[in-house]
């Protein structure tokens, strides 16, 4: 398929004198005197030699069809990134500058995610690293990799999470927002406080909400204070915070 030359992106694929090459960078140059051009930096993907080539900005340029299909992330080392496909276990090495930093970064998360217990995310971490997917569909995408337990924050929305007793969903607890930091720090450590105690899932979600609420109530990085936590916590339970929204909390 023909495209003109300032079209191509980082990815995008070009067959160029009947060889595939990736397309590493494309910058296009518009002098005030001149005819404008767009310099793209690419690699060879048969051999990985890189070239550069500039084109006139609307030159056209062969950019090749692409079929996509599912590989799953094997191991990294000296060589670039390993993938096996699923269908037919063919395994391919790619080098990182072909793989880019979101996708290198989701390859890292995710072997990383494997190992852990809990994972938690914000819903703007879940829309980076996974584009396109609803926040549920990366809990059970996340929680495929071995995690007990997944949760995504999903701001005055609440939070979901998801485990091998299913899925649950946990409304905010209404505070005035005066500071946001710390606030995700505070989630994971109720999440985990509840849990150690051995509070089923949803109760353990529900400490996690008052905790990131009481540290959005509070300014800068200004100690969340248990008091404020159990105080919204039990409010939380009984159906409404126990403290009114607005209300003062501790360190304020």
């Amino acid at each position: 398929m023909k495209v003109i030359a300032s079209s191509l992106r980082k990815g995008n694929i070009v067959d160029l004198d009947g060889k595939l090459y990736v397309v590493l960078n494309a910058e296009s140059f518009h002098p005030g005197k001149g005819t404008p051009t767009t310099q793209v930096d690419m690699r060879r993907i048969s051999d990985g030699i890189k070239t550069a080539q500039r084109y006139k900005t609307t030159e056209q340029v062969e950019r090749a069809h692409v079929e996509d299909h599912e590989h799953q992330f094997l191991y990294q080392d000296g060589d670039g990134f390993h993938f096996m496909n699923t269908e037919n276990y063919d395994q391919v090495a790619l080098q990182s500058d072909l793989v880019g930093d979101q996708a290198a970064y989701r390859v890292r998360f995710e072997r990383l995610a494997g190992l852990a217990n809990v994972v938690k995310l914000s819903d703007d971490d879940a829309a980076w690293i996974y584009p396109g997917l609803a926040p549920a569909d990366v809990l059970e995408r996340i929680r495929a990799l071995g995690p007990r337990l997944v949760a995504i924050t999903l701001g005055t929305d609440g939070a979901i999470a998801a485990s091998a007793d299913g899925y649950a969903r946990v409304p905010a607890v209404p505070v005035i927002v005066k500071d946001t930091v710390g606030a995700g720090d505070s989630f994971l450590a109720g999440l985990v406080l509840g849990l150690a105690r051995g509070q089923p899932r949803d109760q353990a979600l529900r400490l996690a909400i008052a905790a990131g609420a009481a540290a959005v109530a509070g300014s800068g990085t200004a100690r969340v204070q248990r008091a404020d936590v159990e105080a919204l916590y039990r409010g939380f339970r009984a159906g409404t915070p126990e403290l009114p929204v607005g209300a003062p909390i501790s360190g304020t």
